[in-house]
């Protein structure tokens, strides 16, 4: 049962279909563009910017907001290769 969980909620994830409340940064819904971008910038988890660009764009689809979430998944790219 453990596994049909997972990945009923991988697919949901790879969607955007997450619920607000399961997003790694908190109130996500309730930032404007300036907030939400500095909070992605906080994120050191690539998987939790790929929650957020997967929500972000299912949902309000601020393009300031995914492609900050993208810049940031390209830093952490980088930092895990030891580019910086």
């Amino acid at each position: 049962a453990d596994g049909a969980a997972d990945v009923f909620r991988s697919v949901r994830k790879s969607s955007g279909l997450l619920d607000p409340a399961e997003l790694p940064i908190e109130d996500f819904d309730e930032l404007n563009v300036t907030q939400a971008v500095s909070a992605v910038k906080e994120l050191a988890d690539a998987a939790q910017v790929r929650d957020i660009v997967a929500y972000e764009e299912a949902h309000k689809n601020r393009h300031g907001v995914v492609s900050a979430a993208q810049a940031r998944l390209a830093a952490i790219a980088q930092e895990v290769v030891g580019i910086n």
